[in-house]
């Protein structure tokens, strides 16, 4: 069932996406997608949060965000900006697995309309997200279970796993000779300002018929440069 309404509200979340003409352009533009809330002026739909920021930087909604500094608007009229953008790495590798992370975004959403609010739970001016687009590869002849990103630290001593997730599309089983792309989009309660760093960590990668572990964890550190 949570599964089910996570990829329901990923489907609200893409609506403020853009689309590039392949996979990994759509990796980037779920990190667009996050609604962001302004208060329209009768005369020209322009909030004053609008005002104060540099227009040369606004990026319409259907494109990404590929810039720190960029911003743009959710269907529901909220802002979007992009705090933190982080290179693709490959944070496993070996004949059997392959674990890539295609996409690292961090998005700050102020001025929250009633449209993303239902979606960013206990937020009111302002929210940060941490966007992941992936990819897993699994080389074996068995099936596997595992969770790419199940929990997040932060150098602020905060914790976050699934409960914080609001958006996803990946999967938990993963058949022989696959590579399966997927995203996992977090709420988080840092200060962006405070955010140094933050750590990733897979959970158990396993398989069945007899139980295995393949891998008992996999984790890697982002650094933000704020």
């Amino acid at each position: 069932m949570k599964k089910i309404l996570l990829l329901i509200v990923a489907t609200v979340l893409l609506a403020a996406c853009g689309n590039d003409k392949s996979q990994s352009a759509e990796k980037e533009k779920l990190n667009d997608t996050e609604n962001t809330v302004q208060t329209k002026s009768n005369k020209d739909d322009v909030t004053k949060e609008e005002t104060d920021m540099n227009q040369d930087n606004y990026v319409d909604e259907d494109e990404p965000l590929t810039k720190v500094g960029q911003w743009t608007k959710s269907e529901f009229g909220s802002i979007i900006t992009l705090k933190a953008i982080f290179e693709p790495v490959t944070i496993y590798d070996t004949e059997l697995f392959k674990f890539n992370i295609d996409s690292v975004k961090l998005l700050e959403y102020t001025d929250i309309q009633s449209g993303d609010s239902d979606l960013l739970v206990g937020s009111k001016e302002s929210a940060l997200t941490l966007q992941f687009a992936y990819s897993f590869t699994n080389n074996t002849d068995k099936t596997v279970m595992f969770t790419p990103i199940d929990t997040i630290t932060t150098n602020n001593q905060k914790q976050y796993n699934l409960d914080n997730l609001i958006g996803s599309d990946y999967t938990y089983e993963f058949k022989p000779n696959v590579t399966v792309d997927g995203y996992s989009i977090f709420l988080i309660e840092d200060n962006f300002e405070n955010l140094s760093d933050f750590t990733i960590y897979s959970d158990q990668l396993y398989s069945d018929d007899p139980f295995t572990v393949h891998v008992e964890e996999i984790k890697h550190t982002f650094e933000v440069n704020n």
